[in-house]
């Protein structure tokens, strides 16, 4: 059916207003977002409330204190933990990148030379096989000491990057609760104005939100069981090995594996360090070999869990989490799953019209 002139015009002043208003909101599209993401995992709690008095509690007080009590036990430890772990771990990599400037090397300043020669006196099979390999122990320790200034950089490059971002993540933090509040606030209101949006039925919008909530907890719990299972390995591995502080590590790789790229990483390596230096080899490459083992846990973990939900595969969810890690920074991991799924759900739709 034809447009008349007058519909033409609304047409065209509501899709230039609507320009105007998605470049307002571009800076904090992801904020709100994961504000509405979070809200989504919430909004069971909302009926969990006691009654006062035979009086149900206003849903504003309510929503004001699931949000205050969201940021005070999740988000303030969360970013305090973050801040911290990025803190330390680049002190110790100024460190090192600061011998390795005065001219002292990395694998001999880091204790790693020792632990190689130690190791290899320890066990004569893996001697005789590094024997046979056609290079030299200099030349091993030379190839050592390239990746390990290799590492060294990059990882406080990544590290950089994010304290640069701070401030910002901060600022979206703020905007992700004020969006946490209103949207809990405003449910009712909110999911009745989105079950008539006219893109979809009303059915189909219900499926949406339904799809949309699923993954949100989802994703969140996958986040949290991995960095969980993460500091579970790494404390038993300490408490095993007697070296450092179980909780303590415990608690740092548990922030840890929410950074961008570096995850757990530089803990285990700054163990193993530790360790190298003061001349306990084994508990250095136990140290690495069981972190490594950590970090993958992750890939598998999250792809997991949230897969369980049936509304996204496996395999997408680790590669749109990873993806929107690498694009749009922390809140990518929570963002990119959720946004796929719903999109997979609206392709869905097509062959129902």
């Amino acid at each position: 059916m034809a447009l008349s002139s007058v519909s033409l015009c609304r047409l065209v002043i509501i899709l230039t207003l609507g320009s105007v208003v998605v470049y307002l909101l571009s800076p904090y599209v992801v904020s709100l977002l994961t504000g509405l993401i979070f809200a989504m995992t919430l909004v069971p709690l909302m009926a969990k409330f006691p009654r006062i008095r035979g009086k149900e509690i206003s849903i504003k007080v309510r929503a004001a204190v699931l949000s205050l009590g969201f940021a005070a036990a999740i988000l303030a430890p969360f970013g305090a933990g973050l801040y911290l772990g990025a803190d330390v771990g680049l002190k110790q990599l100024k460190s090192l990148q600061s011998n390795g400037g005065a001219g002292v090397s990395l694998v001999q300043g880091s204790g790693l030379q020792s632990t190689v020669k130690g190791w290899l006196e320890a066990n004569p099979r893996l001697d005789r096989i590094a024997k046979s390999l056609p290079m030299s122990e200099e030349e091993l320790l030379a190839g050592a000491e390239r990746g390990l200034r290799v590492v060294v950089a990059k990882t406080t490059e990544i590290i950089e990057k994010l304290a640069s971002q701070i401030p910002t993540s901060f600022i979206q933090t703020l905007i992700a609760l004020v969006a946490l509040y209103f949207v809990l606030a405003d449910g009712p209101k909110f999911q009745k104005s989105l079950e008539h949006s006219p893109f979809f039925r009303a059915a189909q919008n219900r499926e949406l939100m339904s799809v949309f909530a699923n993954v949100s907890s989802a994703v969140l719990m996958a986040a949290v069981a991995s960095g969980f299972l993460q500091a579970l390995i790494l404390s038993c591995t300490s408490a095993i090995l007697g070296f450092g502080s179980p909780v303590l590590i415990g608690v740092i790789t548990f922030f840890c594996s929410f950074l961008p790229l570096v995850g757990t990483a530089p803990v285990p390596v700054a163990l193993a360090i530790g360790a190298a230096a003061m001349g306990h080899s084994t508990t250095a490459i136990l140290f690495l070999v069981i972190g490594f083992i950590a970090s993958l846990s992750n890939n598998f973990i999250f792809p997991i869990v949230v897969g369980r939900k049936k509304q996204i595969h496996p395999f997408m969810a680790f590669i749109t989490a990873f993806g929107g890690l690498q694009m749009i920074g922390i809140y990518g991991i929570f963002v990119g799953p959720v946004l796929y799924a719903t999109l997979a759900k609206m392709v869905s739709f097509i062959d129902e019209a």
